[in-house]
């Protein structure tokens, strides 16, 4: 039997995912957005710890960019 060691799966918070005033998140939209992303799209819904606290797990998120990067396309220079 082969066992392998997992990194462990890192959490984020609200405050780490959105972007403030003060503060830098993962994306350069504020909490309001990502509440209506998971809404209104497919963002991950987290996972309710307590009556006001909602995590996501890091693999959930890279899944969604990783789902959502395909979808840019980068086009070429029209001006050339």
């Amino acid at each position: 039997m082969k066992i392998t060691q997992q990194k462990p799966n890192r959490i984020f918070r609200m405050k780490q995912l959105a972007s403030s005033c003060t503060y830098q998140g993962l994306f350069p939209v504020s909490a309001s957005t990502i509440w209506r992303w998971i809404k209104y799209r497919d963002f991950p819904k987290g996972h309710k710890i307590g009556e006001k606290t909602t995590i996501w797990y890091e693999h959930e998120i890279l899944d969604w960019l990783n789902k959502h990067s395909e979808r840019i396309q980068i086009e070429p220079d029209a001006t050339k």
